[in-house]
């Protein structure tokens, strides 16, 4: 626990003495956990708005709402394609004794598209391409930083650490870059969601879960970008790191 500790006071100092460079390589990760937190918030909110809707209707109503289809790689959902006449709104109210009343219904559906790709498919995108684009720069940045500090390794290996503490140390550092990027995001994320709700009048819903998925995302993509350059700064010699110009 006080390796774990000492690691994060380390990873810490680094984050504030580059500054800019941190910054700049968070950006990925702000932009793609803030668009999963988005993605999630707008989903959750059309979910729950059904279910809103479907309760309010009561226990006594039955909705028949026949014909599907499939547009844009996204499937419409029952009721697109009207299937059922005035005859068969007739023939239910005729034969079916305990209906107490019928009526028809016209609906519509819509969604939107650009080229073949719909919101959730584009907002999919965006986290997708982010969170790579982002480790991608994490990795090079932790190289970056493995070859300037070769001879502190090298001076850390001579007084008696590990490969495991040098390990740690890096890993750790890539870590905590991707949280304080994912927390970042979260919030940008909330802001945004918060905003599509006013402007548009469109229900999200933030929740533990979400938040909880996104910092996962976050940790998870540190870990796995910053294996390499903190295995590479373990696997030193601690001779030629000390040699290191």
């Amino acid at each position: 626990m006080i390796e774990v500790f000492l690691s994060l006071k380390v990873a810490l100092r680094a984050l504030r003495v580059n500054k800019l460079r941190s910054s700049l390589t968070m950006l990925g990760i702000i932009i793609g956990i803030a668009s999963v937190i988005v993605m999630i918030a707008i989903g959750s909110g059309a979910n729950q708005l059904v279910a809103e809707q479907i309760a309010s209707i009561g226990s006594n109503l039955i909705l028949i709402i026949p014909g599907t289809t499939t547009s844009g790689g996204l499937r419409a959902g029952a009721g697109s394609v009207p299937t059922l006449t005035y005859d068969d709104v007739r023939a239910i109210g005729n034969e079916c004794p305990a209906v107490a009343l019928v009526a028809p219904t016209v609906r519509g559906t819509a969604q939107v598209v650009y080229g073949n790709m719909n919101w959730s498919t584009l907002l999919g995108a965006v986290a997708s391409i982010s969170l790579i684009v982002g480790g991608i720069g994490i990795m090079n940045i932790m190289l970056v930083s493995v070859t300037e500090r070769t001879r502190e390794i090298g001076i850390r290996m001579a007084i008696g650490a590990k490969q495991r503490d040098i390990l740690l140390q890096f890993l750790t550092e890539a870590v905590t870059i991707t949280i304080v990027g994912g927390i970042a995001g979260m919030v940008i994320g909330v802001g945004v969601a918060a905003a599509v709700s006013r402007l548009f009048s469109w229900p999200t819903l933030i929740s533990s879960e979400a938040i909880a998925v996104a910092f996962l995302f976050s940790a998870g993509v540190g870990v796995f970008f910053g294996f390499y350059p903190a295995r590479r700064a373990a696997g030193l010699d601690p001779i030629e790191a000390l040699r290191y110009e």
